[in-house]
């Protein structure tokens, strides 16, 4: 992966709080017929609310590479 250890650090507690609040997330996405992308991307856009985490992100990242993070993250493909 391209991202810096110290932003996926940030990234993943982000995501954790999160899901320790909502446990049933991913599967109220798959009862809604939404894919694990799009479920990797609502956790993203949900912890980047005021962009800080994007403006830094996407200095040198693409959408591929967080979305890698976002995989490793959450577990999903």
């Amino acid at each position: 992966m391209k991202i810096k250890p110290e932003n996926f650090n940030k990234l993943k507690n982000a995501i954790e709080g999160i899901l320790t609040k909502n446990p049933n997330m991913l599967q109220h996405y798959q009862e809604l017929g939404y894919s694990t992308m799009r479920y990797r991307w609502d956790l993203y856009h949900a912890v980047n609310i005021n962009n800080y985490m994007g403006a830094n992100l996407y200095k040198y990242l693409n959408d591929d590479n967080i979305d890698s993070a976002l995989r490793k993250i959450t577990g999903t493909k």
